[in-house]
């Protein structure tokens, strides 16, 4: 991983980079298998450092509780004088501690395999195939979305009937490109749910976007489900990509 990317991952990770710079980093993470391998290792990285960070916390708030005398340390029976190897066992058995706890938090803390499929599969909507058979109306909202401009796009279809299937698929697309993967996740619903008006595209778009949010919302059962529903069809243009990310999560 270089400094470049490091700085670059902080940046994302602490949503500092701009829409397009954003949208940018999204493309290239969804076809560099380079990159998607130094940003796995950036979050491996933050998350060993999360971890110091919060036993360093446990052993302050430890220390404040002993000093306001909430922590009983004076009828503690005195202790022996330890041999050298005594003390050398000490610190080892302290180290192996310290290993195991910094481990284990990290491995409570590491990004979730639902979290690792989504940052691997997802991508803003790379061409606009199916927005020709939506309402005109949506096409300033479209052109926001593209340029990334994700606020502008979410505040244009916002005037638009949320009834309309078009409107609700790119109202759900908008508002996971801004990390709202909960009111996403309705949105998509509604758009992937109306099964009886055209375009199929959309709906079908909907549908592989919705397992997308589930994933960002971590609920990974809700996920396979979609994405099982995606993979059945055999005339969805999502099939391949949701079975490889069906297979991912089957893994876990």
């Amino acid at each position: 991983m270089t400094y470049d990317n490091f700085d670059l991952f902080e940046a994302y990770t602490n949503q500092t980079l701009s829409d397009k710079e954003r949208q940018e980093l999204e493309n290239r993470l969804h076809s560099d298998v380079r990159l998607q391998s130094d940003f796995r290792e950036y979050q491996q990285f933050r998350h060993s450092i999360e971890a110091v960070k919060l036993k360093e916390q446990l052993e302050r708030i430890h220390k404040r509780l002993e000093k306001r005398g909430e922590i009983d340390t004076t009828d503690r029976p005195p202790q022996p004088l330890k041999s050298a190897f005594g003390r050398r066992q000490t610190i080892v058995l302290t180290v192996i501690v310290v290993l195991l706890l910094v481990g284990g938090l990290y491995r409570f803390s590491r990004p979730s395999r639902a979290e690792q499929t989504y940052v691997a599969y997802y991508q803003p909507e790379p061409v606009s195939r199916g927005a020709a058979t939506c309402s005109p109306s949506l096409m300033p909202g479209i052109q926001a979305y593209r340029s990334g401009q994700y606020k502008q796009a979410l505040q244009e279809f916002s005037q638009l009937p949320a009834q309309q299937l078009c409107v609700s698929y790119y109202v759900g697309l908008t508002q996971l490109a801004l990390n709202q993967e909960k009111e996403a996740i309705t949105s998509l619903k509604a758009a992937s749910a109306d099964t009886l008006n055209e375009p199929a595209l959309v709906r079908q778009k909907a549908e592989w976007y919705l397992a997308l949010a589930y994933l960002k919302a971590g609920q990974i059962t809700e996920a396979k489900q979609q994405l099982t529903i995606v993979v059945q069809q055999p005339d969805q243009p999502f099939r391949q990509v949701a079975t490889k990310a069906l297979a991912t999560l089957e893994d876990d």
